[in-house]
């Protein structure tokens, strides 16, 4: 445990609660932000329904697990802040804005419906945004989300990003799938002998419509169909698993336009796992020291190791707790 008006370690001037690369994380620091979270008791009470104890066996103590979970995630905040310094990157005050009304809504809001977000300081709200801000910019560093990079990924996986747009009418015999596509050739319309015929009821209702997918979402056969045909034409009877089909090929989104929202959205999965194994390699690197009352930081999982017992102090014991918020991956936000 650890309290919630110092470190716990006794009389005279509570010694920092981490050190990274010489940068000291106050214990006064980390207190701030515990108390910060713990004014907010919509917050903590989503983090305790969570699954997180919060609270020590004490009034005013906090469990001392909880706490160094925020102290980790305080460490690896001034991980990503000493590379953004050192890049010359810092968010821009738009980009403060930005994050803080990202965080507001990966929030959510309480059980009566209010903002979690709102039950903060203002001065802690413009903490978490402009970490989220640090977190954001060396993101974009390592990978950018621009229109270079769109355009490259285009290029290199134009083939796997072309969606198909597909109606289709299923049944359960050849001989009836045959009858149908001679109607089809005929002139008839394909909408109309969907509704009556097919036995896929979902598109069915809705002319045999599929919409668009991804190459790759249907099975071989009718893959291997859609592959053959051009917009606006018609498959002979195609067996599958599931019956007897005609497909009717009704576009092919390929353009840079057409999936650039796929493509930003593979950008970003893309530089967050960038971003993971780049905090991961500098930690590895960093000088990191954490208070013995903590615990040890264990560099492999970014997280501090609780001791078995708190260590003596001159009072005796590490004291008794203090008021956290759950640790978040850096730039989320949420219990």
């Amino acid at each position: 445990m650890v309290s919630a008006c110092g470190s716990g370690l006794g009389g005279g001037r509570a010694p920092a609660a981490a050190t990274v690369n010489g940068t000291q994380i106050s214990q006064q620091a980390l207190n701030d932000e515990l108390n910060a979270i713990a004014a907010n008791p919509g917050y903590t009470a989503a983090i305790v329904q969570s699954g997180t104890k919060v609270t020590g066996p004490s009034k005013g103590t906090f469990d001392l697990a909880f706490s160094n979970k925020v102290l980790s995630r305080q460490i690896l905040l001034e991980v990503i802040h000493q590379e953004v310094t050192r890049r010359g990157i810092a968010p821009t005050a738009a980009e403060i804005q930005t994050s803080a009304d990202s965080q507001k809504t990966q929030m959510g809001n309480d059980a009566q419906g209010n903002p979690l977000w709102n039950g903060f300081s203002a001065s802690y709200q413009n903490l978490l945004a402009t970490r989220a801000a640090d977190v954001n910019a060396l993101q974009n560093a390592l990978a950018p989300v621009d229109d270079a990079a769109v355009q490259k990924y285009y290029d290199a996986n134009k083939a796997k990003l072309a969606s198909n747009c597909a109606s289709h009418i299923l049944v359960a015999s050849q001989a009836l799938a045959d009858s149908i596509h001679a109607q089809l050739v005929a002139g008839a319309d394909f909408a109309t002998l969907a509704q009556k015929y097919s036995t896929d009821t979902a598109s069915a209702s809705k002319g045999g419509d599929l919409g668009c997918a991804a190459a790759g979402t249907y099975v071989p056969e009718f893959e291997a169909a859609l592959a053959s045909l051009s917009p606006g034409q018609l498959s002979g009877v195609v067996h599958t698993q599931f019956g007897y089909h005609i497909i009717k090929l009704t576009g092919r989104k390929t353009s840079l336009a057409d999936v650039r929202a796929q493509i930003v959205s593979a950008l970003q999965t893309q530089g967050s796992t960038a971003l993971s194994n780049f905090v991961q390699a500098q930690v590895g690197k960093a000088v990191i020291s954490v208070n013995p009352a903590y615990g040890t930081f264990d560099k492999s999982t970014g997280s501090i190791t609780s001791p078995k017992a708190p260590p003596p102090s001159a009072g005796g014991t590490a004291g008794g707790g203090a008021t956290t918020t759950t640790p978040l991956a850096p730039g989320t936000s949420g219990p």
